[in-house]
């Protein structure tokens, strides 16, 4: 059975004021939080990262005894979701949120205990070798940048430092929380704006700024960057001429007119005529699915062609019997 992020939501706050403390579901809800602005930014599904978020801790329902260590609150949190019928993909984030690097030994503290006799130990040693998911690495990271506050990766381990102290495994966790953040940090990595964007966002909480005025700003500010960019790659372009496009580059990755495919659209705003070869750009096609309909949206003449196709349109081009 499916879990909505609301219905997840509703999971969480029908527990305020029921245990000794509610910030755990102030770090479940920032957790969520936080995990949609990064799945959104990287062409996944929001909801879902939410969903996550909102759940991974609800185990602690059951009571917040620290000296227990993760192992307790993982495991009622993974019974408690398969109870109510909800699928394997959304119990299993109650377990392996805690453990980086599928190792159980890859905690953020060391009030674990590591009886290999336990029947739970042994359950989610074994249990965490399965391949985490995009979606559980970055409730991973989540998890590590907030408290009942979001804080940056930095920040938050010079918090967990000053809460735990050292042990014997805080130099493989630390590096471990780094390397996550750099594979998330990669997997848009011509997509920079969804890293300064974040840090910016985090650090207007830090200074108690307005997050939805400076969402606001960070708006505004990218339209009049992307004009700019419109302006001057017109000014490189005549009317009537043909043009290929790779990835995309518009209004649904950027603001407004987009980069690359600004100047298109602005001129198109202006009277220009353009014919456009749209690569299909495999192997997600965001040329087929993104490019070609932004522009077929704003009223320009695009042809869809497949990748190898591209270096043929330049050549017959060259031959003066194409309009590339």
């Amino acid at each position: 059975m499916k879990l909505t992020s609301k219905e997840a939501l509703d999971l969480l706050n029908e527990n305020i004021g029921k245990t000794s403390s509610d910030k755990w579901i102030k770090h479940s809800k920032n957790v969520g939080y936080v995990a949609g602005v990064i799945a959104s930014n990287i062409n996944l599904d929001s909801n879902f990262a939410k969903t996550l978020g909102y759940i991974h801790d609800i185990g602690k329902k059951y009571g917040l005894n620290s000296d227990d260590g993760v192992i307790p609150h993982a495991i009622n949190g993974y019974n408690y979701i398969k109870s109510l019928g909800y699928d394997e993909d959304y119990a299993s984030i109650c377990i392996k949120h805690s453990f980086l690097n599928n190792d159980i030994n890859c905690l953020a503290n060391d009030r674990d205990y590591t009886d290999s006799s336990n029947q739970n130990y042994q359950f989610i040693k074994e249990y965490i070798k399965k391949e985490y998911t995009i979606y559980e690495k970055i409730i991973n990271l989540c998890d590590l940048m907030c408290t009942d506050k979001i804080y940056t990766v930095d920040k938050r381990m010079m918090d967990l430092l000053l809460r735990h102290g050292v042990y014997k495994n805080t130099h493989y966790h630390i590096k471990e929380t780094y390397k996550l953040k750099e594979y998330l940090d990669s997997s848009r990595p011509t997509a920079v704006n969804l890293s300064w964007a974040t840090q910016r966002i985090i650090a207007a909480y830090e200074s108690g700024k307005d997050l939805i005025q400076e969402a606001i700003d960070i708006h505004n500010e990218d339209i009049e960057m992307c004009r700019k960019i419109s302006e001057y790659g017109l000014s490189l372009l005549n009317d009537g001429d043909g043009v290929l496009t790779h990835c995309n580059a518009g209004e649904l990755a950027t603001s407004k007119y987009g980069t690359g495919l600004g100047p298109l659209i602005l001129g198109k705003e202006k009277g220009y005529n353009f014919k456009v070869y749209s690569d299909e750009t495999r192997p997600l096609l965001q040329g087929a699915r993104l490019t070609s309909y932004e522009l077929e949206k704003a009223g320009i003449d695009v042809t869809v062609i497949c990748d190898n196709m591209a270096g043929y349109e330049r050549r017959a081009y060259k031959r003066n019997i194409g309009r590339l």
